[in-house]
């Protein structure tokens, strides 16, 4: 998906202003101002780069407007629900008026998410804002500006989440491919002191993570109720469950609790770590693929040495182009 242009979805209905010359022009019109028509920039909190302007329509339309300022003192409030857990249902857009008084500028702003399984807690922080002279534009057409940017948001969105769950599905399919490869390490390693990394159990956590994930997202796009979010309580406690009490609603997450549950009984730390890597061997050890992440097809997947969820910071994550090219 191309990003809108001038014309597209973002063009703003016709609104008139004062001339001028009219003794009805309002005092901020006679003052020099930085900017001469009406214009929308795009922004994203990177966490590489802070606060940045992502494009302008129409180009060039901000003038000598001071985007950086602007930019960081919107992007700099979390609007966002960042926790993975519970990024699926939470994340919404919001909506901020604010008046610009430095550049006399007022400004209906537009915050959404996109996801993106390399970026930190999987998410990019996005804003589009609406930036004008003339304050009755904001208030007066609101309803005309949340109708358009949400409509523009849930554009980006269809495309990204398309990409989203198809880059879930090979991370999946090379995890299981990786838990493998250890497991054969383990079984044949004859001093204990030889080690592979990452560990199996890490491994295994990071496949429930996902597998999990995948599952609340394709429920949330095919407008079913998560079953494991009755309440906001009951959210609550989900995401905060470890590994001993993990709620997940297939068949292999409900034996890895009742393993665990029968066997609270250990008497320190380390046995108790014993019988969670048990209870995850039991679910995982024999299995070469994922029974709710579908395989890509015609993928070889691949050995992972390293679990780091997110890419270097010296790494360029994907631009907007890319998280929405459909």
């Amino acid at each position: 998906m191309s990003l809108p242009r001038k014309g597209s979805v973002l063009t703003l209905p016709t609104m008139e202003t004062p001339n001028e010359h009219s003794p009805t022009t309002p005092a901020h019109a006679t003052i020099k101002q930085s900017f001469d028509e009406d214009f929308i920039v795009v922004s994203e909190f990177s966490e590489q780069e802070g606060p940045i302007p992502l494009f302008i329509i129409p180009e060039g339309g901000e003038g000598t407007f001071n985007l950086n300022s602007f930019v960081l003192k919107i992007m700099a409030v979390d609007f966002q629900n960042k926790g993975s857990g519970e990024l699926v249902s939470s994340i919404k857009d919001t909506q901020v008026v604010m008046p610009e008084h430095s550049e006399n500028a007022h400004c209906y702003v537009h915050h959404f998410t996109l996801l993106d399984l390399a970026a930190r807690g999987y998410v990019r922080p996005m804003a589009m804002s609406y930036i004008t002279h003339d304050p009755d534009k904001v208030m007066s057409r609101f309803s005309d500006l949340l109708a358009l940017f949400t409509q523009t948001s849930n554009l980006y969105k269809v495309s990204c989440n398309k990409l989203f769950l198809k880059d879930v599905e090979t991370k999946v399919a090379d995890l299981y491919r990786t838990q493998t490869v250890v497991q054969e390490f383990e079984d044949k390693k004859r001093d204990p002191g030889d080690q592979i990394y990452p560990s199996l159990e890490s491994v295994w956590d990071f496949i429930k993570e996902l597998e999990t994930l995948y599952q609340r997202l394709k429920n949330f796009l095919n407008g079913k109720e998560d079953s494991s979010r009755k309440t906001e309580d009951a959210e609550e406690n989900d995401v905060d469950t470890t590994k001993n009490g993990d709620n997940k609603e297939n068949t292999e997450n409900e034996n890895s609790q009742e393993q665990n549950n029968n066997n609270n009984n250990g008497s320190n730390g380390d046995s108790d770590d014993e019988n969670d890597y048990e209870a995850l061997k039991k679910i995982f050890s024999n299995l070469t693929r994922s029974p709710i992440v579908p395989f890509p097809e015609g993928y070889e997947p691949k050995f992972i040495n390293t679990l780091h969820k997110t890419v270097n910071l010296d790494k360029a994550l994907r631009t907007i182009n890319e998280l929405c090219e459909e």
